[in-house]
């Protein structure tokens, strides 16, 4: 019996969460929207510095991701001891955005390609580890 009593508590407190996450979710959501509204230009301009030519993220095909890669360690490299903390923050969204990229084009990937886009985010890794460490 006690058993079924704390169950039935613990849906009674999920269902009472899940009204306040609801009733607030308009103020939130207003504010996220706004925010994004206001990130999403300096975001796009990011991309397009760290990617050139391969900026369009979700246009990059199995031919040109391998490249796409490429430009974006090459900057990286040249600009990792310049770059804030938020700055870092967008890089490490755009070397996300690549690598969901990757994974939803894996299987038509050549071995190479995928060789050299591992050896890439491995020393992607390292640059971010490194300019952790100097925090």
């Amino acid at each position: 019996m006690k058993a079924i009593a704390t169950h039935y508590s613990r849906a009674l407190l999920l269902l009472a969460f899940s009204f306040a996450v609801e009733a607030a979710s308009p103020v939130i959501c207003n504010h996220l929207s706004q925010e994004l509204l206001q990130t999403e230009p300096a975001a796009k301009s990011f991309e397009k510095e760290l990617l050139g030519p391969y900026a369009d993220i979700s246009a990059l095909t199995a031919s040109n991701l391998q490249h796409a890669y490429i430009t974006f360690i090459g900057k990286v490299r040249s600009r990792q001891s310049v770059w804030s903390a938020t700055e870092w923050k967008q890089v490490k969204s755009v070397m996300a955005k690549l690598d969901s990229r990757k994974n939803s084009m894996d299987q038509l990937l050549r071995v190479a390609d995928k060789a050299q886009i591992r050896n890439i985010q491995d020393e992607f890794k390292a640059i971010e580890a490194k300019s952790n460490s100097k925090d």
